[in-house]
């Protein structure tokens, strides 16, 4: 269910692998083997734990899940109440919580970017003085949320007639370029009204290796004065994270920084985040 064996590197196969045992032989029991959940024995329609295909809380940002494993999670989630209990994993090692994180996230039809040992020290450190599992509520206060792409306009320098393909909610159709990337090919986002934001993400799977090569971040406020937020290295991964600090925008530009003869800049679904109600 997860990724294409040839999109990975080795380490994020090993990665994998390693998230997929360890849902296997501790997750699946509550949350199904195909993510969906379990349902109590006996009790129809009652489920031991939330699924986890589709999840908002793993999907929005991989910050959500490696909250849930550090601290455990607690109440109802969306009003929906489940017998089973998610206790604190946090004795577990950096690499370990990385590891089923990044399963989860790419596997029962979530597409996410790859969780890191340092994402989950960092966050770690962020949260160690808390002694009590997250409530859903308090949970979705800290990470961002996505925009509604009823409040996205969306232009690009190349082609900017099929743009729309980038949020139309279908993974099988893609914003391309049209040409091999090169440096200054741009794709901006207007937004309904400006709002604090926090980052986008590109996804890319269905076309691999249309990653673009490196990317600038730059914001407006009236798409006339623009104001760089991120400058990303060249990532090879289908799904791009551009993470930064919250910033007030009404337009986002992201400019394609490097050349690949042979491969267009594609993208099959791209999501812009709100800023988090509650600052980390």
């Amino acid at each position: 269910p997860g990724q294409q064996q040839g999109e990975m590197s080795d380490k994020q196969r090993l990665g994998m692998k390693k998230g997929q045992e360890i849902y296997t032989s501790l997750c699946a029991a509550c949350h199904g083997l195909d993510g969906k959940g379990t349902e109590v024995a006996g009790l129809k329609d009652t489920m031991l734990a939330p699924p986890l295909a589709g999840s908002k809380t793993i999907n929005n940002n991989p910050d959500g899940g490696v909250h849930v494993l550090l601290k455990g999670l607690q109440g109802e989630i969306e009003g929906k109440k489940y017998e089973g209990l998610m206790i604190p994993m946090g004795d577990n090692d950096d690499d370990w919580i990385a590891s089923v994180i990044t399963y989860v996230r790419n596997s029962f039809g979530n597409r996410g970017s790859f969780v890191t040992a340092a994402d989950v020290a960092r966050l770690r450190k962020e949260t160690a003085s808390r002694t009590t599992p997250w409530t859903y509520e308090e949970l979705m206060a800290r990470l961002p949320q996505y925009v509604p792409v009823s409040q996205i306009k969306v232009s690009a320098s190349e082609k900017s007639g099929d743009s729309g393909k980038a949020i139309d909610g279908n993974v099988d159709t893609r914003y391309t370029s049209g040409k091999f990337m090169e440096p200054g090919m741009w794709f901006q986002i207007e937004l309904a009204k400006p709002m604090s934001i926090s980052g986008v993400t590109l996804d890319s799977r269905n076309s691999a290796n249309d990653y673009p090569r490196g990317c600038e971040v730059t914001v407006s406020t009236d798409g006339k004065s623009w104001t760089p937020v991120l400058k990303k290295p060249e990532e090879k991964s289908p799904v791009i994270e551009l993470r930064f600090n919250p910033v007030d925008a009404k337009f986002i530009r992201l400019t394609q920084l490097g050349s690949a003869k042979g491969n267009f800049w594609s993208i099959h679904e791209l999501k812009v985040l709100q800023a988090p109600a509650v600052k980390n």
